[in-house]
């Protein structure tokens, strides 16, 4: 699928581990979803060919259109892992920046890129080398590691620069886990200044709050995840 006609997809199903697995994306498409988000997917067990991780990117063509959601820390094995979900045909390719829990941070990957810029810059530009242009490329990230750390636009635009076709914004900070509000602001701030289309996350849990972010916010689509839970209908933008 071509980048212009996944940045029409409207709503999106944000990736959820434990969650998104291909029984509940089928439901998700059969109320409405655009576009399906397997669940995080290891970069380090896709390459060291792990059964159980290679089972978590598996779909099927109902499901599409489909993205895999890698994260890992180390660029080459990244790259390596997104050169594997090739052979899957999937229509898309996810780098995860922004996941906040404990055990993905220890090992330097999700969110605490964006405590590692230049990290997370090699890690999108060996992705992009290894996918070819066969497929378009992703990154979800956060508003920042805290409030005082709030670097979601020049992270945004280092995305940018280095290759990445769609941006995907969660404005709450790694350190808010899922707690607090997150600020639609800095996804009208980062749309702006961006030239590929953003994905707005957060909060999204009637579909008047999915329609007032797309309109509010000015987003290309809107991701609707962990709020939502539960709630089997989505709006039509």
């Amino acid at each position: 699928m071509t980048l212009s006609a996944l940045s029409d997809r409207k709503i999106w199903l944000a990736p959820l581990a434990g969650y998104t697995d291909r029984a509940f994306r089928t439901l998700c498409k059969r109320h409405g979803a655009d576009v399906l988000v397997s669940e995080m997917v290891s970069a380090d067990g896709l390459t060291r060919e792990s059964l159980k991780t290679s089972r978590l990117i598996d779909f099927g063509d109902e499901e599409r259109p489909y993205a895999v959601q890698l994260f890992g820390s180390d660029p080459l094995v990244m790259a390596r892992a997104a050169e594997f979900c090739l052979d899957y045909r999937p229509d898309l390719i996810d780098i995860n920046m922004g996941c906040p829990v404990k055990k993905v941070i220890k090992r330097g990957a999700g969110s605490a890129l964006m405590t590692d810029p230049t990290r997370a810059a090699i890690i999108v530009k060996e992705v992009k080398t290894a996918l070819s242009g066969q497929i378009p490329l992703s990154v979800k990230f956060r508003s920042g590691w805290d409030s005082a750390s709030l670097n979601y636009l020049e992270f945004g635009l280092l995305m940018q620069e280095h290759g990445v076709d769609l941006i995907c914004l969660h404005p709450r900070t790694a350190k808010q886990m899922f707690s607090g509000k997150s600020n639609w602001d800095h996804i009208t701030e980062l749309k702006s200044r961006l030239n590929v289309p953003l994905i707005g996350n957060g909060d999204i849990d009637t579909p008047q709050s999915a329609l007032k972010m797309y309109e509010s916010c000015g987003c290309d689509s809107v991701m609707i995840g962990r709020g939502a839970l539960g709630k089997p209908y989505i709006i039509r933008l």
